[in-house]
């Protein structure tokens, strides 16, 4: 690894996810860390490919109608936008599960075959029901941090203001920056090189290892959904079966009075299959499925484990 690489890792040289990155002060350090190794070339240009890439999705996403209204206004109508993906992602769920109990023929269902369900999107493509749902996440993540920064915008608008199309495009755009920052980490972490051909930029990685352990994480990912999802329903059964009552039930609202919030929770409780999926969740969120991670040798540390 080259001097350059070293010091963009450290965070001296500021990268392309910072605004106030700029393709010159990159150029000048760079030049000032010669010679270069592949490493350093690979970020080099990868770092430009990356920024590039931004700057054009910022670029878009500023020319949005959605720019232009209220702050309240803009996060709102992305939340409303995700709702309304998770709620059609969940009836697609539904069926799917119907479909594969019904041809088993004794009404069973294999929780492996429902964690790997393909579900088709607006685009037309099939997607992994995990990664649909964590694109979800990634696309109105970003949007809304950028319209919670700074002062917040007044205006005199409504939902009836809101271009539908316009929050859709922008959910997308949030989705492409979320991935070009991590593609960005796997440059610098995990040897990727970035490259711009013919107007498409194809991320590629120089060690092999770096790829074989991306198909690691992915398998395990999909392996921890099914644990904690099978834990959840065999939860929510056992409480079905010893006759007991759940009290999870669905947050309405939060309503705002002067200077302090409240939560308005739903008068009925959810159904098994909602409380199935908020077990799944938390059961994902616990420590304890972490720690043999922790506890991993990892050779890219001299051997040493994350948590040392």
């Amino acid at each position: 690894m080259g001097k350059f690489s070293e010091q963009v890792r450290r965070g001296r040289v500021v990268g392309p996810r910072k605004r106030t990155f700029t393709v010159e002060g990159w150029t000048k350090a760079y030049e000032g860390f010669a010679p270069s190794d592949k490493t350093d070339i690979a970020i080099y240009v990868s770092g430009i490919n990356i920024h590039a890439k931004l700057a054009a999705i910022r670029k878009a996403t500023d020319q949005l109608s959605l720019s232009r209204l209220s702050t309240e206004t803009r996060v709102k109508a992305l939340v409303a936008a995700a709702n309304h993906q998770f709620e059609a992602l969940e009836l697609q769920m539904k069926d799917y599960a119907a479909n594969i109990a019904s041809a088993d023929g004794r009404g069973e269902l294999n929780i492996r075959d429902l964690a790997t369900t393909q579900v088709k999107l607006a685009d037309g493509a099939s997607y992994n029901a995990d990664a649909a749902l964590g694109s979800m996440l990634d696309g109105i993540a970003i949007p809304v941090k950028v319209a919670l920064t700074g002062q917040p915008k007044v205006a005199d608008d409504s939902f009836d203001d809101v271009a539908w199309n316009d929050v859709r495009l922008e959910i997308n755009f949030g989705a492409m920056y979320d991935q070009a920052e991590n593609l960005w980490e796997d440059c610098v972490w995990n040897t990727y090189i970035v490259c711009g051909v013919d107007g498409k930029v194809l991320a590629i990685p120089t060690n092999i290892d770096a790829k074989r352990g991306t198909h690691a994480a992915a398998a395990r990912k999909i392996a921890l959904g099914i644990e904690a999802t099978s834990a959840a329903i065999q939860a929510v059964e056992l409480i079905q079966a010893q006759g007991l009552t759940s009290r999870i039930k669905e947050v309405q609202s939060i309503v705002t009075e002067g200077d302090q919030q409240r939560i308005e929770l739903g008068q009925d409780k959810l159904d098994p299959h909602s409380q199935s999926m908020i077990f799944a969740l938390r059961t994902m969120a616990c420590p304890p499925y972490y720690d043999s991670l922790l506890d991993e040798a990892q050779p890219l540390l001299a051997g040493a484990t994350l948590s040392q």
